[in-house]
């Protein structure tokens, strides 16, 4: 069966951007102080519009981006977004109402399963800041094994992941 691009599990689905539709959601995501203090570092500012889409086009040109969508009173409701990469996996659940609910175990899983089917050897994520606890909590769930931590150029303590994929 070819790959229509969507991954879902039951209630929760990986979906390519639209960019039409989905950019005003991100925009509140990449708004949240908590959001930015995890996935950016606690001096990072606001992101507006125009740091999304670079974001975003970054993100689809390193790997394969989707938003993360959950179906709530039968309708598909966007939480957040998730990059397929061979260098990164950067995940963020903006949608507070579903943080620390298990989605983001259920969107690594299907992230790995995704990077089995392309026939992966393994999956690494850069840099965790290690004051993120539910990001390294996460990952180490799903199998993967911290390797050496570094400082990034700021100076933050950063924690390189890696999965061994067995296909």
């Amino acid at each position: 069966m070819p790959f229509d691009g969507v991954l879902q599990d039951d209630d929760i689905r990986l979906r390519p951007i639209n960019e039409n539709t989905d950019i005003e959601a991100a925009l509140e995501w990449y708004r949240d102080k908590e959001v930015l203090y995890y996935s950016e570092g606690s001096e990072s500012a606001v992101f507006d519009r125009n740091r999304v889409l670079k974001m975003y086009s970054y993100l689809a040109r390193i790997g394969e981006l989707y938003i993360i969508d959950v179906l709530s009173e039968g309708k598909w409701l966007p939480i957040g977004d998730v990059t397929l990469s061979d260098s990164t996996i950067p995940i963020v659940i903006g949608d507070r109402r579903y943080r620390s609910r298990g989605f983001g175990e259920r969107v690594i899983s299907l992230i790995i399963q995704r990077a089995r089917e392309l026939g992966w050897q393994e999956l690494n994520v850069r840099c965790i800041y290690d004051n993120n606890e539910r990001s390294l909590r996460l990952f180490l769930n799903a199998g993967f094994e911290r390797k050496e931590s570094y400082e990034d150029s700021k100076g933050r303590k950063c924690i390189p992941m890696r999965l061994q994929l067995n296909l």
